[in-house]
């Protein structure tokens, strides 16, 4: 029978927004005011603090390759960070600034990422320019328009197998398929009548888990279009 250890971590100052694992679940990035990644080979102890001091971090997301990440907060500007193997160090190599605040964001593959902002009812892409080595907007993608804008619980995803984008605006749940010629169409999204909506999608794009106030039960959601 396996057996677990408990091992506290103290390296934050406030509360923790965000815990996400690489890949290979050898590390574990957190972030709160500060961005803090642990390490299993350093038996999870303290590795590296990426970011400090800053506001609260509200989403985060690690590219496929795990070269590059995403950090967004409360100061309408996106963090990218980049991996550097033989230094063994994260640092940072663009700051994309907004006008509103991000809410949600995910890589979809090594050149793409999405973003949307607070109380917006469009999606923005991002495309990496090899020119400059930026990301740059390339595209906006309309979304359902919600009646609020609390969309905390509920990150953007994105499954490579089916191709599909899931995102939360207020009470809706919006599924978004990226087709062969790397458009983004809407489909159609679920109406929770609530925005307090808590959920992930499995990495094959096939399950949609969700938790919402208004039916206060776990629903177990499954993708069943022929179209993905």
């Amino acid at each position: 029978m396996a057996s677990y250890q408990l091992k506290p971590f103290k390296k934050h100052n406030s509360r923790i927004s965000n815990i996400i694992m690489n890949k290979d679940e050898d590390q574990i990035y957190s972030s709160s005011t500060r961005l803090i990644i642990t390490d299993k080979n350093q038996q999870y102890k303290y590795s590296q603090t990426i970011l400090q001091n800053i506001t609260i971090i509200r989403c985060v997301s690690l590219q496929e390759s795990q070269n590059k990440f995403l950090v967004c907060g409360l100061d309408k500007q996106i963090i990218v960070l980049q991996y550097y193997p033989i230094d063994q160090k994260w640092n940072k190599i663009q700051k994309i600034n907004f006008k509103a605040n991000g809410e949600s964001l995910c890589f979809v593959n090594e050149n793409q990422f999405v973003v949307q902002q607070h109380h917006k009812n469009t999606i923005q892409l991002f495309e990496f320019n090899c020119s400059n080595q930026q990301f740059e907007k390339s595209k906006e993608i309309t979304i359902q328009k919600g009646m609020n804008s609390y969309n905390l619980g509920f990150q953007a995803q994105f499954s490579q197998e089916k191709k599909i984008l899931i995102t939360k605006n207020s009470q809706f749940v919006n599924i978004i398929k990226r087709t062969e010629k790397n458009e983004f169409i809407f489909i159609s999204s679920i109406n929770f009548d609530t925005c307090y909506i808590f959920g992930s999608m499995s990495e094959d794009g096939k399950y949609l888990i969700t938790w919402d106030q208004k039916s206060l039960c776990v629903q177990l959601w499954e993708l069943k279009d022929t179209h993905f």
